[in-house]
């Protein structure tokens, strides 16, 4: 260790210097507080064995102006006194002293505090190389988060498509969602709407819905038929993703010249379509198994139909939105969600939803991502 020691009386500084040598350390041996201060300005010792009562500036004084000027750096700075008061022991402590040592020096008691303060000062410096290595890591893993956002929102195609009469919400359970939401214009004149949920939460179940949004969008432009499109998706999850990962989606056609909705479910709450004046004039329940498990031989792309009204809202959610629970553990549930669109105007259904949804968590954690889609129907012939 590289050992300060400051003591006004030559002998005392002649014995530690002796001392501290043979015990195999380098020390530098100054005269009074200010010495000490002054050193510390330029180098930053391992320990420091300071002399309370000094002239110029007394150890006290020194320990405190070293303890502002390392900081957060920790030095170990033992006391070396005649002084044996309480009060005097309470008062260096609290100038910033680590332990104490009365004169005359015990040198078999200084070695072993010398030993201890070394212990302690190899074990903070590994703890704040560790910090370091601690905090280097996460600076890199935010930069690397937030290039796979980036790369993420491009695939995914967030905003690719804006739609006047289309809402939707996402609160993810982490950083990244596990839900995504899509909707394309086709060729023909439909609106395509995709509400997938991948197994998982985070950058994994993020990266998992990568495949099925390219399909997605890819086929839409294409004018490929909703159960082509769940069909390939399908198969590109089998390929893609491990055993045990699989996506849960239901896909819609909103066919506006024909007041139809097709839909696939596989693995998420019933589709609901809710009219003018808040009853509920269809559903379409999970009949099929997520995407990603089945082989291509077994996979049923078959889709139910549904006619609307003028003015009516499909509503598509994940699992998020119907189990979410409150302080209490009470789920939302599907009655939630009824309850909060049934009693709303059809312009003010998302806000009343997202509004339930956000009462009802009350403030607290969302486990599972959360996610709906609110499309209004039928609005230009209603008009």
């Amino acid at each position: 260790m590289n050992i300060l020691a400051a003591d006004d009386t030559d002998t005392n500084r002649r014995l530690l210097e002796r001392f501290v040598a043979r015990a195999g350390h380098d020390i530098t041996v100054v005269c009074d507080g200010r010495e000490a201060v002054d050193f510390c300005e330029l180098m930053r010792p391992d320990l420091i064995l300071m002399d309370v009562m000094m002239p110029d500036m007394d150890g006290l004084e020194a320990t405190r102006q070293i303890r502002k000027l390392f900081g957060d750096h920790w030095v170990p700075i033992i006391f070396l006194t005649a002084k044996t008061d309480p009060e005097d022991v309470l008062e260096g402590l609290a100038a910033g002293g680590d332990d104490y040592l009365l004169k005359p020096i015990d040198t078999h008691l200084l070695a072993a505090k010398i030993n201890v303060m070394a212990r302690i000062s190899d074990m903070q410096r590994r703890i704040a190389h560790d910090a370091d290595r601690l905090s280097a890591y996460f600076r890199a893993n935010e930069a690397e988060q937030d290039l796979a956002r980036h790369v993420l929102n491009g695939l995914t195609g967030n905003g690719r498509h804006s739609h006047a009469t289309i809402q939707q919400w996402i609160q993810p359970a982490v950083q990244f969602s596990g839900d995504v939401i899509t909707v394309s214009n086709t060729p023909s004149g439909c609106t395509y709407l995709m509400l997938a949920d991948s197994t998982g939460h985070g950058l994994a179940a993020a990266i998992s819905c990568v495949p099925a949004v390219l399909t997605f969008y890819s086929m839409a432009e294409k004018d490929f038929s909703i159960e082509a499109i769940a069909r390939e998706i399908n198969t590109q999850l089998r390929r893609s993703l491990p055993v045990g990962r699989f996506v849960a989606a239901v896909l819609v056609a909103i066919d506006e010249r024909q007041h139809t909705l097709s839909v696939w479910n596989g693995g998420l709450p019933e589709a609901l379509v809710i009219d003018r004046v808040g009853e509920v004039s269809g559903r379409v329940k999970s009949t099929h198994a997520p995407l990603g498990i089945l082989v291509d031989e077994e996979f049923d792309p078959s889709i139910e139909t549904v006619r609307w009204s003028d003015d009516a809202t499909v509503i598509l959610c994940s699992d998020g939105v119907t189990e979410a629970r409150n302080g209490r553990g009470e789920q939302f549930g599907t009655s939630g969600l009824l309850e909060a669109v049934t009693a709303a105007q059809p312009a003010q259904r998302f806000d009343a939803l997202r509004n339930a949804v956000t009462a009802h968590l009350g403030g607290t954690d969302n486990h599972d991502d959360v996610s709906f889609v609110v499309g209004r129907l039928g609005l230009q012939a209603a008009s």
